[in-house]
């Protein structure tokens, strides 16, 4: 009887202390856990915050981007395109192709001063420089239709600037471009007026090209993979720049019926208006989604009913 007693005391005994241990065991148990819940919610919550903080200052910077680029000082602009009567404006009155020539001028005696010329042992002045590329790229014109007919077409397509012009003058154009980064678009609007408008019909003493063989760069540069791969190459703003002048040229070749390749405008006109509208350091945004949006308001009205 004794013995069975004390057996039964030992099992309630074992077991209470079984208990007991397995009470503190669980009560340790569910504070490591809960403080272990406790710093995983404290570290998401930190994660959260950081990433809010980041999120927050990509739009800062997203919104700083987009932001116009300031107009250059008056100082620089007339150091740039001359003073008085030639300071660079970019308005939508009629353009005034006496002070386009004299901008033009200005342009050139400044690249001259700068010595770019000299830096690639280039003879003569810009003038000239600009003159021999005109010519080079007037008598040897890209593919535009079919250029994947033959891989041989294509690559002469792909380096048809290189093999017409030449590594030192690609050189010298790539040079300016990168150090004159703050001028180049009132620079290409001046020169694009120049080009179009204030070119006169006839022989030309700076081998200015006709309107045919302006029409068919545009559609080089538009159209073709061997175009689009050279404006790939090169900084967002200046791709863009070309984009947007090689359609203006495209509406003007529609407007005189010298459209010989059939390229169509309009889903060039939408790319380009959302290319500009998320591109950043524009200086003429505004003025480039004016001249788009008009464009596209009169493409869409001439469009045939499908």
């Amino acid at each position: 009887m004794d013995k069975t007693v004390k057996v039964v005391v030992a099992l309630v005994v074992l077991f209470a202390v079984g208990f007991l241990s397995y009470s503190q065991l669980s009560k340790w148990h569910r504070k490591e856990a809960d403080a272990r819940v406790a710093d995983q919610k404290a570290l998401c919550d930190q994660h959260i915050a950081d990433l809010q903080a980041a999120w927050a200052q990509c739009e800062e910077a997203l919104e700083a981007q987009l932001q116009p680029q300031a107009p250059l000082p008056e100082e620089r602009m007339e150091e740039v395109f001359g003073n008085g009567d030639g300071l660079f404006k970019l308005s939508d009155d009629q353009v005034d192709c006496r002070l386009i020539d004299q901008q033009v001028t200005a342009i050139f005696a400044y690249l001259d001063k700068k010595g770019y010329l000299a830096a690639r042992k280039f003879e003569g002045d810009m003038a000239t420089y600009v003159k021999g590329n005109l010519q080079r790229l007037t008598e040897t014109q890209p593919i535009v239709i079919d250029e994947m007919g033959t891989i041989f077409r294509l690559l002469q397509n792909v380096t048809h600037l290189y093999r017409i012009l030449g590594k030192e003058r690609i050189g010298l154009a790539l040079d300016i471009l990168s150090e004159e980064k703050e001028i180049v678009e009132p620079a290409m609007a001046v020169l694009y007026a120049w080009m179009t408008t204030c070119r006169k019909p006839g022989p030309d003493p700076y081998n200015r090209p006709e309107m045919e063989v302006l029409y068919t760069y545009a559609g080089f540069f538009l159209d073709t993979l061997g175009g689009r791969s050279y404006l790939l190459r090169r900084d967002s703003k200046v791709r863009m720049l070309v984009n947007y002048y090689s359609l203006l040229l495209l509406d003007q070749a529609n407007r005189q019926e010298l459209n010989r390749f059939g390229i169509d405008i309009r889903p060039y006109i939408d790319f380009l208006f959302y290319d500009i509208t998320n591109q950043k350091g524009i200086m003429y945004r505004e003025r480039y989604l004016s001249v788009l949006a008009a464009l596209q308001n009169r493409y869409h009205q001439e469009a045939p009913a499908e």
